[in-house]
């Protein structure tokens, strides 16, 4: 039976299994999400929201500030809650001056 790594080694080395791999069935994970398991299409809460806006990647910035409105129109019991806009201004506010024009007018998005 040839396997995967066949084409890097002419002889498996023994400690390589002879079977193909295959992927396990493994049961959907279930994260609980803060503030009562909010969640947005997407499935993501707002604590995973509020760290993307941070990323590196200036698309992701912009898709978790998409990500935040359409938290917040979905649930706006969220956005009466004191820590939960506490913790929305700390983590949006350095997005104001952000060097990608998209991210800017994502933020523009959330706020309007």
């Amino acid at each position: 039976m040839q396997s995967h790594l066949s084409r890097f080694f002419t002889v498996l080395p023994p400690f390589l299994p002879s079977f193909p791999a295959r992927p396990t069935d493994r049961p959907t994970i279930v994260r609980r999400c803060s503030n009562a398991g909010f969640t947005n299409e997407r499935g993501l809460g707002l604590k995973e929201l509020l760290h993307r806006v941070g990323h590196y990647a200036p698309s992701t910035r912009k898709d978790a500030l998409t990500g935040l409105k359409s938290l917040f129109v979905s649930h706006p019991t969220l956005l009466g809650l004191s820590t939960t806009l506490m913790r929305l201004f700390e983590k949006v506010a350095p997005r104001i001056t952000d060097t990608d024009p998209t991210v800017r007018a994502g933020l523009l998005g959330l706020v309007r």
